[in-house]
């Protein structure tokens, strides 16, 4: 439980304020969790959030190494009594010392997200899976950590990450721009395109498209097979994939690079919760 609940509010509010503006789906998913644990699970999931979208800010990797080394270095020097200025790190450091995470989880997503940086090489969709499980499934992971500590729920995290990361790039990709990060080399190459032919190929790109969705729907229904005997606590950390179900249905109908509006992933989260009795 958060100490000090009522010196919290900067923090609180910063946390927030990061996953309003990079990852709404999962501030209003953490409304569900036990409410003693949603200060810490907003620092989680603020921070996931916050390194995710530094590959968008940077023009070139060795900025986003300098702001990847900034956060290993505020959250390694650890003192109680000092704040650092940056309430999401004052969050963060704050949620390791009154829980049973470590700094070495934090280190390890920070870890993953470098080695992105420098690697652009195309890649096979299995691949794409991996880090996706890497990335989107951590917060989900350290999550269920949080909640239930010694709690194991790799296999789900893993692939409700896959649906969620998977489905976000194909939300915010289309043949004709620059985002190759949804387009799998063997996928493209079934259906004879590469990344360069893509854009002027809309057959093939139509093709893609379906055996992506059919790859993020493989990984939504090995979420299902299990999400109903998960301890209750922890079922907020799925809610997402409510929104991730209207994003694959909006592609289907409509193409590349198609979002659900922010209220209609809303109701679905709310109506998700209210059916899995969260």
């Amino acid at each position: 439980m958060a100490k000090n609940s009522g010196k919290n509010k900067i923090e609180s509010a910063a946390c927030c304020d990061v996953l309003r503006a990079h990852d709404r789906d999962r501030l209003i998913a953490n409304l569900f969790a036990p409410q003693h644990h949603r200060f810490h699970l907003n620092a989680l999931s603020a921070f996931a959030a916050e390194l995710t979208s530094i590959r968008t800010k940077v023009s070139e990797p060795l900025l986003g190494v300098m702001r990847l080394q900034y956060w290993r270095d505020v959250l390694c020097s650890y003192n109680e009594t000092m704040k650092t200025g940056n309430p999401l790190a004052d969050a963060l450091r704050q949620m390791l010392e009154e829980t049973e995470l470590t700094f070495t989880v934090i280190e390890q997503l920070i870890d993953n997200h470098e080695s992105q940086l420098h690697d652009d090489r195309p890649l096979e969709l299995s691949t794409y899976e991996r880090r996706y499980a890497e990335l989107e499934g951590w917060t989900i992971r350290q999550g269920a950590r949080l909640i239930l500590p010694g709690i194991i729920l790799d296999e789900i995290a893993n692939s409700a990450g896959v649906a969620i990361g998977m489905t976000r790039a194909l939300t915010q990709c289309s043949p004709g721009n620059d985002e190759m990060r949804a387009f799998p080399i063997d996928i493209l190459a079934i259906h004879g395109a590469d990344q360069r032919s893509i854009g002027s190929n809309k057959l093939a790109a139509e093709a893609v498209l379906r055996d992506l969705i059919s790859a993020v729907r493989y990984h939504l229904n090995k979420v299902r097979e299990c999400a109903r005997v998960i301890p209750v606590q922890v079922r907020p950390l799925l809610l997402p994939l409510a929104a991730v179900e209207l994003d694959l249905r909006n592609l289907e109908r409509y193409g590349w690079g198609v979002r659900t509006g922010n209220l209609r992933r809303q109701l679905a989260i709310y109506q998700s919760a209210w059916r899995t009795n969260v």
